[in-house]
């Protein structure tokens, strides 16, 4: 591949209109969004002692870059179908089996947060991937229409994704300070 389309703008380089993958634009400045902010409060609190929420936010923050990295760069889209076509599957049964090892070891924190908006989050995701895996059905149903829902539908997941881990670190940099000023 030759160093201009590493590089280059992607709607120059093909003669796209910048409005091309718009959802899917928005959709990575999203998952960014949540990473800068889990990565921001992760940063601070080493400097204010062992927080009984760092785990759960390097948790979170790991799974936001898998998830943002996999979005991003078409990792199951496209870099997986051309190893082994058939791995959608196992792709999505391994990323669903450490999301839920993270809901389940940081129980406790998510029922003491904001757990709806996550709730929300990860009902939107599951009829993504239930209309990727019946993309066809879907086409047949609703025709060209099956893009935009889902589409949509991933975005709002990751709004909410974001959303979600945004009130997270908000309340634990809340906390912190409050203890911070309390014990001054």
């Amino acid at each position: 591949m030759r160093m201009p389309v590493l590089t280059g703008d992607v709607f120059l380089i093909t003669k796209a209109p910048p409005v091309v993958g718009l959802l899917s634009n928005l959709g990575a400045f999203a998952w960014l969004a949540a990473l800068v902010v889990l990565a921001f409060t992760i940063s601070i609190l080493p400097r204010q002692g062992e927080h009984p929420a760092l785990s759960f936010l390097v948790s979170a923050a790991l799974l936001t870059l898998v998830l943002f990295v996999d979005d991003f760069f078409m990792f199951h889209d496209f870099w997986l179908r051309r190893w082994a076509e058939k791995m959608d599957a196992a792709y999505y049964a391994a990323l669903a089996m450490a999301t839920l090892i993270h809901l389940f070891a940081f129980r406790n924190n998510i029922l003491a947060s904001r757990y709806g908006l996550l709730l929300v989050a990860l009902v939107f995701f599951a009829l993504s991937v239930a209309m990727d895996l019946f993309q066809e059905q879907g086409t047949a149903l609703v025709g060209h229409w099956q893009y935009l829902i889902e589409d949509g539908i991933k975005w709002a997941g990751i709004c909410f994704w974001c959303a979600y881990h945004w009130s997270v670190c908000s309340a634990v940099l809340a906390d912190s300070s409050a203890q911070t000023h309390h014990r001054a």
